[in-house]
C-alpha cells in the first residue's frame, strides 16, 4: 500500500480504494471534507474508509464531511477531536471503531444512518456534551460502554432490533431523564448498563420487562403514552 498527500489529507491506497489516514503532525483543523474519489498518478480512487487514528487528537477540527462511499469509520479515528461539534454518519457506513469518538467533548448532536450495523465499544463514551441519542434500526447489539460517561445525555431511543445491550453501555450518564425501547423482547443485558432510578419507556409487552432484570435498574417500567412528552432526536 502506497500513502499520499492529497488536499489536506494523507490517504493509503489499495488496489482501487483509498482510506484516510493519520497526518504524523495532526495539522488538520476547521471544516474537514473527505471526497467521494481522489485521483492520483492520473487514476482515481474511491475513499471507502476512515482509518484507525486517522484524526485522532486533531484538537482544532469543527467539523467533517463523510462522503457516503466510505464504508467503516477505524478505530479512534476521531479520539478527542475536542472541537468536533457536531457529526453525521452517512447511508453506506457500515461499522464505527472503538473508541472512534471518545473525549470529544464538544460534540453535541450524532446522526446515525440507518446503514451501521456495528459500533465498536466506547465509540462515543466522555461525550460530555452529547444531549440525545436515536440508534439506527440496523442494530444488533449495543457495545460495552458505548455511551459511558455522557454526563448531558438526557435521552436515549433503543430501537427494535437490538437483542443485547453490553457492559457500562450507558453507564455514568447522570442526567439521564427517560430510556425509550422499542424492542419488544427484553434485551439481554451485560452488567450496571444503566444508571439507576430512571423511567423506561416501552412500545409493548411491559409486564415482561417488569419481572425481568430491567427492574433493578428503571423505578418505572411504563407503555410510551404514560411517559408521553419526552422528545428523542
Amino acid at each position: 500500500m502506497e500513502q499520499f498527500f492529497y488536499n489536506g489529507l494523507f490517504y493509503l491506497i489499495n488496489g482501487l480504494e483509498a482510506s484516510v489516514t493519520k497526518n504524523p503532525k495532526n495539522s488538520v483543523s476547521g471544516d474537514v471534507f473527505i471526497p467521494s474519489y481522489i485521483s492520483y498518478n492520473g487514476r482515481k480512487y474511491s475513499v471507502t474508509s476512515i482509518g484507525n487514528n486517522a484524526f485522532e487528537e486533531c484538537l482544532n477540527i469543527s467539523s467533517v464531511t463523510i462522503p457516503n462511499s466510505v464504508r467503516s469509520i477505524g478505530d479512534k479515528s476521531f479520539y478527542c477531536c475536542m472541537g468536533l461539534m457536531s457529526i453525521k454518519i452517512p447511508d453506506g457506513v457500515k461499522s464505527i471503531g472503538q473508541n472512534s469518538f471518545m473525549g470529544c467533548r464538544r460534540l453535541v448532536s450524532i446522526m446515525i444512518a440507518d446503514s451501521i450495523e456495528k459500533i465498536g465499544e466506547g465509540a462515543f463514551s466522555c461525550c460530555w456534551s452529547l444531549s440525545s441519542i436515536k440508534l439506527p434500526n440496523s442494530l444488533t447489539s449495543i457495545e460495552s460502554s458505548v455511551f459511558y460517561d455522557c454526563s448531558s445525555l438526557k435521552t436515549v431511543s433503543i430501537p427494535n432490533s437490538v437483542k443485547y445491550i453490553g457492559d457500562l453501555a450507558f453507564s455514568c450518564c447522570p442526567n439521564l431523564k427517560v430510556v425509550k425501547c422499542d424492542a419488544v423482547n427484553p434485551p439481554a443485558l451485560g452488567g450496571m448498563v444503566f444508571p439507576m432510578n430512571v423511567p423506561l419507556m416501552v412500545v409493548s409487552n411491559v409486564n415482561a420487562y417488569q419481572s425481568s432484570e430491567y427492574a433493578s435498574y428503571f423505578d418505572l417500567i411504563s407503555p410510551s403514552w404514560v411517559l408521553a412528552g419526552y422528545e428523542f432526536s
